[in-house]
């Protein structure tokens, strides 16, 4: 694969959840040549809502190009990893008239290179797990935020090794779980 035909989009909703994706992917190799990170903007419409409309617009440029990779971290809310990704293959999968107007979008096929990441609650909750902190992604609790959202990096240098090991440890929540299984659709840098 030639390097400098491949890139990775970064969909996320806010800039804690962008850094996280980016220290992340820096541990596969990735650099920030590599990479473009599209992220809801401030005040414009809820985040979730806007990675949901974003993307099928996404994965049509994917596949356009044939060489790209996306990651779309998206927070749950409160609901199921699963629930989460059944509302974002229903909204790809139905065409839009009127403003935003786009045809119907084929959701993510197993042999394509998408992740897609859903914190139950947010993003916070898998940071204090990866501090060492026992979460309950089940209950609506607030977990400290980062003054500064690049605070982040050993969380996610933590993931990854985890996630490389397959081994999260004991106590780790689900939807964690299941990024690290999503983790495996990215490719390492492609000349690593």
């Amino acid at each position: 694969m030639d390097r400098m035909k491949t890139s990775l989009v970064i969909l996320c909703e806010d800039e804690q959840s962008a850094c996280f994706a980016r220290r992340f992917l820096g541990e596969r190799g990735w650099t920030k040549h590599d990479w473009r990170v599209e992220k809801a903007p401030c005040g414009e419409q809820s985040g979730e809502q806007w990675v949901r409309e974003r993307l099928p617009f996404e994965l049509t440029a994917m596949r356009a190009k044939g060489n790209t990779a996306v990651l779309a971290l998206i927070d749950g809310d409160g609901k199921e990893v699963d629930d989460r990704i059944a509302e974002l293959r229903r909204h790809s999968e139905r065409k839009i008239e009127g403003r935003g107007a786009r045809e119907a979008v084929p959701f993510v096929r197993a042999d394509e290179r998408v992740a897609i990441m859903v914190p139950k609650r947010n993003i916070e909750t898998w940071l204090a797990f990866l501090r060492g902190e026992e979460v309950d992604e089940n209950r609506n609790q607030a977990y400290r935020k980062y003054d500064a959202e690049s605070d982040c990096k050993g969380q996610a240098v933590e993931l990854h090794t985890r996630c490389d090991r397959s081994n999260l440890g004991d106590g780790a929540p689900p939807s964690l779980t299941a990024a690290c299984d999503q983790y495996k659709k990215l490719p390492r840098r492609p000349d690593q």
